[in-house]
């Protein structure tokens, strides 16, 4: 029956796609969060399975907007290899926000913003 019910998959306009779906920058991969118990791990298979988040190239589309955030990385990488984490943590942050609130916007944010939360796991 189509539309399908509302419970049996998460609505992205209204809940935060963060809390149930990663997105792997490294293969385009939607998945769901690893962290959900076995309900709301089913609704995020739902929503990727009816959202198609897996197909029509949408997994490509989402990796190619993340790939141009991967020397933003390198460059925090750096900063963490040459300075101590109290001089170079809170420079990252605020890129990190600032980056954030620009992409806000943009198609594949979510995928952006999982490639750039990277950095402060």
């Amino acid at each position: 029956m189509w539309p399908p019910s509302a419970r049996r998959f998460y609505q992205t306009d209204t809940e935060d796609p963060d809390d149930f779906l990663v997105f792997d920058s490294q293969c385009g991969s939607v998945h769901p969060n690893a962290d959900l118990s076995p309900q709301p791990h089913h609704r995020a298979q739902e929503t990727i399975l009816i959202l198609n988040l897996q197909g029509a190239g949408l997994p490509y589309m989402g990796s190619a907007a993340a790939y141009g955030y991967q020397k933003q990385l390198k460059q925090w990488a750096e900063y963490a290899s040459q300075f101590p984490e109290a001089d170079w943590r809170p420079l990252v942050k605020q890129e990190l926000q600032q980056e954030l609130a620009t992409t806000a916007h943009l198609h594949f944010c979510t995928a952006i913003r999982h490639t750039l939360m990277r950095v402060i796991a």
